[in-house]
């Protein structure tokens, strides 16, 4: 990438951190009069316009640079968030559906496109789309991205009567099965990736206390079902049983 459009890009960046995006925006048009075909610096205009609240602006910006590389993927990204923000949430799958058709591997939008069938309320679309990701793309820690989020997110719906102790035993099996999914996916992350440490430290850090959260959950979960009776699935209570003494082993050796 020219050292200039990298610093311009840089600094709109940093700008819009700081929610100056006006100033992003004329550090982008001045970066744009020398470099006026550069496609990553359009699409960075494109994403400033939308945070400055000028839509159809920025619809036509990022519409222009998907005209001339339809496989951009930043571009496409934002232009799928802003049409799922502007609640045209039918074009902005279309929008992912066609990156994804000719770009399997771009996790952003896979992850975008999970995110969305799961707000329009096809919880189990989401999870089919995000586990066959995950399985494509097994040595790639963004592909597991959708799959984490889509399953925390309907596990937060499970524990709704958590608090008030009116869960049902029912919905106690199904959290049960929804947390040893997320154990498994942590687990095949590692063996898939590499070994959490060797992984950079804000990653590494997320990993491991997400992983010590979801085996926390899991005792939580087998006190509840001992004290009240429930009785699990034989597999299920196994796998429950044999999860939460390898989770409790390996807490105590971080």
């Amino acid at each position: 990438m020219n050292l200039g459009v990298e610093k311009a890009l840089n600094r709109a960046s940093a700008l819009c951190d700081e929610e100056c995006d006006g100033d992003a925006e004329r550090v982008l048009l001045e970066a744009l009069e020398k470099h006026p075909k550069n496609l990553d610096l359009r699409t960075m205009l494109g994403k400033v316009q939308s945070r400055l609240h000028r839509e159809e602006e920025a619809e036509i910006t990022l519409r222009r640079v998907l005209e001339e590389n339809p496989l951009h993927e930043d571009a496409s990204c934002a232009l799928g968030r802003l049409l799922d923000q502007s609640l045209r949430s039918d074009e902005a799958e279309q929008v992912y559906r066609e990156l994804l058709k000719e770009s399997p591997g771009s996790h952003c939008a896979m992850d975008d496109f999970c995110r969305l069938v799961l707000a329009e309320g096809r919880s189990l679309e989401a999870l089919d789309i995000a586990r066959r990701h995950a399985d494509r793309f097994p040595n790639h820690i963004e592909a597991y991205d959708g799959l984490r989020y889509i399953l925390v997110v309907i596990e937060d719906e499970l524990s709704e009567g958590y608090i008030s102790d009116s869960i049902s035993d029912e919905t106690l099996e199904r959290l049960v099965v929804n947390l040893l999914e997320q154990y498994e996916v942590i687990l095949k992350m590692e063996n898939n990736v590499g070994s959490f440490s060797a992984l950079p430290e804000t990653i590494s850090c997320d990993l491991e206390s997400e992983y010590l959260r979801i085996v926390g959950e899991l005792e939580h979960l087998s006190e509840i079902i001992s004290n009240r009776g429930v009785n699990l699935p034989s597999l299920l209570a196994n796998q429950l049983s044999a999860s939460v003494k390898e989770g409790s082993s390996r807490r105590e050796r971080i």
